[in-house]
């Protein structure tokens, strides 16, 4: 085994030799305009299960609000014991799937929701998601022991929106 390895990186150094290393050309990508009101799309098909997704701004990736939002999409809809899956799929029977999320690519990024529904239930889901968003909020007492005071009173304030 050792052997073919020792071949295979003998033939990629030779496919290779006469390439020389670069930089690539940097890309500037345009921001974002600023979102000024809500923005909805809705895609009417005879479907049985109909997706759900909600989005939010958040800061870029270096942002020191990032991490509390991580944290607060985590407690939000990560697994079982999530907010939005205990409220919206075991108590009100609403969705077949529940999650909340964060992306960041480095620029500007978005903090989410997405759910898997029934056709017939999509606005009591989508309803439910968004109230369960704003009354379930995370308090202090049911947050980790990593996440402290200071950081998520901040984003509280940053983001009222979502309180």
């Amino acid at each position: 085994m050792k052997d073919n390895m020792g071949k295979v990186i003998a033939q990629i150094k030779e496919a290779y030799a006469k390439s020389k290393a670069k930089a690539l050309p940097s890309i500037v990508l345009p921001e974002e305009p600023k979102q000024t009101a809500p923005r909805e799309i809705v895609e009417e098909a005879p479907v049985e299960l109909g997706h759900l997704h909600f989005a939010w701004h958040i800061p870029e990736l270096r942002h020191p609000d990032v991490p509390v939002l991580d944290v607060l999409a985590v407690l939000l809809g990560s697994g079982r014991s999530s907010r939005l899956y205990q409220q919206v799929r075991e108590k009100q029977g609403v969705v077949h799937h529940v999650d909340a999320w964060t992306y960041s690519p480095g620029n500007t990024g978005l903090l989410g929701m997405s759910a898997i529904v029934d056709a017939d239930k999509f606005v009591t889901a989508r309803d439910a998601m968004l109230t369960g968003f704003a009354v379930g909020s995370p308090t202090l007492r049911n947050c980790s022991p990593a996440t402290t005071p200071s950081s998520v009173n901040s984003a509280s304030a940053a983001y009222p929106s979502m309180t």
